[in-house]
């Protein structure tokens, strides 16, 4: 999920909304990110986060965003503590997320991201 708010970061950057970041971040990169996350996802250096979270994570990375995303969703609308669990049983969460990672996935695959899009696990929607 740390990897997911880098991502989360150039997928506005792709669709034309500007991340809010710190005034340290003085341009959008890997690089720079991972500095502002290395101690949320427990690593001593920006290169160990991008070594073993962030490239580790880069075939889900469109899923991982899609949870962040509905997750703040639904904490913005003021309803309960979103937990994993809502991906098993509630219908509607499962759903924003599906539709959330179909939308990145499209965005990954048609802007150049620092995200390779042949690596992306694809998720297909089947009734």
């Amino acid at each position: 999920m740390v990897a997911a708010k880098v991502a989360i970061a150039f997928l506005q950057r792709a669709i034309g909304h500007r991340p809010k970041l710190p005034s340290s971040v003085k341009r959008l990169s890997v690089n720079q990110l991972s500095e502002l996350v290395m101690k949320e996802a427990k690593q001593s250096s920006p290169e160990n986060f991008k070594t073993r979270v962030w490239r580790e994570s880069l075939p889900v990375i469109h899923l991982a965003a899609a949870v962040a995303v509905a997750i703040n969703d639904r904490e913005r609308m003021g309803e309960n503590k979103t937990s994993y669990g809502n991906l098993i049983a509630d219908a509607k969460f499962i759903f924003d997320v599906l539709r959330y990672t179909k939308e990145y996935e499209i965005i990954i695959k048609n802007n150049k991201l620092p995200i390779e899009a042949k690596k992306l696990v694809s998720i297909q929607l089947v009734k």
